[in-house]
């Protein structure tokens, strides 16, 4: 059941002064989780009308492109509703029909990692077994791309190159579901990498560092070490959880 316009904004008035407003990156993360606790604790319900446009980019400081960006994310995991010509509409409670994507795009960066290192264990034994002297040279490459990133105090650039070499190792195994599937799960690293102050300190030091080794198992295609590398990686993030 939808609520009137003048209910609507009492509900907006009462739920979004308290919002805080959004400083941080992935800012349309941010909107989505605040409207997700609005709606969980009751403030917004089923069937209430969001606040429009303007209110939300004037709360949480940002531009409509990212309150459009994180609104169209809540209708595509079927939190919100949109009618046309009227507004956008509570659907559902946080929870119900999250797909895949949002609950690893709402996981943290340690635990992101941790699932990362279980499917890198058997990507990089499968590429090693699999990889051609293409996907070799196209990995070193990357490798290097990352050195000279890291040298020139770079983290973009870092970011993109660590991407590119990981999603290469995927390549290699040549199993395109399996590089579907890596590839979700590579795109919300790369995100959270992007908000790590160190990614060129810690972070770069180790990811180099598991590049040499994994360059040297996939070029002697062995499988074992190459899954025994990821086996017994650390997780860097972990000092960033607090």
């Amino acid at each position: 059941m939808a609520t009137g316009a003048n209910q609507s904004r009492g509900v907006a008035d009462s739920v979004l002064p308290s919002v805080n407003r959004v400083s941080r990156l992935r800012l349309a993360d941010q909107i989505i989780s605040e409207l997700q606790t609005a709606i969980s604790s009751g403030e917004l319900k089923v069937g209430d009308k969001i606040p429009p446009e303007p209110i939300l980019m004037e709360r949480f400081g940002v531009g409509r492109s990212t309150v459009r960006e994180a609104v169209r994310a809540l209708v595509h995991s079927g939190v919100l509703r949109v009618q046309v010509g009227d507004g956008t509409y509570v659907a559902a409670t946080p929870g119900v029909g999250d797909t895949l994507t949002d609950k690893i795009g709402r996981a943290s960066v340690a635990e992101l990692f941790d699932v990362r290192r279980t499917f890198e264990m058997s990507v990089a034994s499968l590429a090693a077994r699999n990889r051609s002297d293409k996907d070799l040279k196209q990995l070193r490459e990357a490798a290097s791309a990352c050195e000279a990133a890291a040298e020139h105090d770079d983290p973009e650039s870092f970011v993109e190159a660590d991407y590119r070499f990981h999603m290469q190792v995927a390549a290699a195994t040549k199993n395109e579901l399996l590089v579907d599937l890596y590839s979700e799960l590579r795109s919300a690293v790369r995100s959270t990498m992007r908000e790590q102050p160190d990614v060129t300190d810690v972070i770069s030091n180790h990811a180099l560092t598991l590049h040499t080794k994994l360059l040297k198992a996939l070029q002697d295609k062995d499988s074992r070490a190459a899954e025994r590398i990821w086996a017994s990686a650390p997780n860097p993030y972990s000092v960033n959880t607090k």
